[in-house]
């Protein structure tokens, strides 16, 4: 159920075929951590969708006529439960997209971000810290590799 204790968020799932290798992008974020990209839904997001484009704009200068985003069904709920964060015992609610770039398009960080990067299904197991984002990667796999 949904309460004003509830935070929203659209994580991009944004894959390629690197020499014959499934390979997903993820991004660092400020604090070190490696996740997909996207974030919080916001007031003025009308839904889901609305966010992840908006986050895709803000962090990684994509914009909607250079990629295909749909829904993958996968969707996570969680508690946050590090007593430093601003969301300490709120729920989290997290959806992910499959996107798809367009060909020649490459996505630049912006200063939201410290880095992005592609990795192998398990090198990315491997660099996912945040317990809730490793749940979503394996949950994701199906949709990693193909």
């Amino acid at each position: 159920m949904d309460t004003p204790e509830t935070i929203h968020q659209a994580y991009a799932l944004i894959t390629r075929k690197h020499d014959g290798v499934d390979e997903l992008m993820l991004v660092e974020e400020l604090d070190g951590e490696m996740s997909f990209p996207g974030g919080a839904q916001e007031e003025g997001d009308v839904d889901m969708i609305s966010a992840l484009r908006r986050e895709l704009r803000e962090e990684l200068q994509l914009w909607p006529e250079q990629y295909e985003a749909k829904g993958t069904g996968v969707t996570l709920s969680f508690k946050y439960e590090r007593p430093e964060s601003s969301r300490f015992g709120k729920t989290g609610v997290t959806e992910l997209f499959d996107v798809q770039l367009r060909p020649g398009v490459e996505p630049r960080v912006t200063g939201e971000l410290k880095g992005l990067g592609w990795y192998a299904f398990d090198r990315a197991m491997e660099a996912v810290a945040h317990e809730g984002h490793r749940r979503l990667l394996l949950m994701a796999k199906e949709h990693i590799i193909k």
